[in-house]
């Protein structure tokens, strides 16, 4: 995020998504490119996981869909090391290795319902 590096600090663009709803979303067709739900990691090494999404009534193509694989959306199945004596700096070293194909940071209670 670009935003991250903005040189007012007041304007930094990373924060957190969390208790959000989708309701009763229909889409006619699937994206053609990949949907990805991810955290990340700020500059400093803060982890900024994406937590508590529910879409309810999502319906894809026709389809109502009941998981992510249904839905086409990647969620992060992988987590960061959270080693307590890791610095910042070695964080964002890791953060800076990893490309899309492997994402940042894990989601948490990303739910899908009827």
């Amino acid at each position: 995020n670009s935003k991250e590096f903005h040189e007012l600090l007041v304007r930094r663009g990373i924060g957190y998504i969390s208790n959000v709803e989708v309701i009763n979303y229909t889409a006619y067709q699937k994206s053609q490119n990949p949907n990805l739900i991810s955290g990340t990691v700020s500059k400093n090494g803060t982890l900024h996981k994406v937590t508590n999404v529910r879409f309810k009534n999502l319906v894809i193509e026709g389809k109502l869909c009941l998981s992510a694989e249904d839905a086409g959306i990647i969620l992060a199945p992988t987590e960061l090391p959270q080693d307590p004596n890791m610095t910042a700096k070695e964080l964002a070293s890791i953060r800076d290795s990893i490309t899309l194909s492997k994402p940042l940071v894990a989601t948490e209670n990303i739910k899908f319902e009827k």
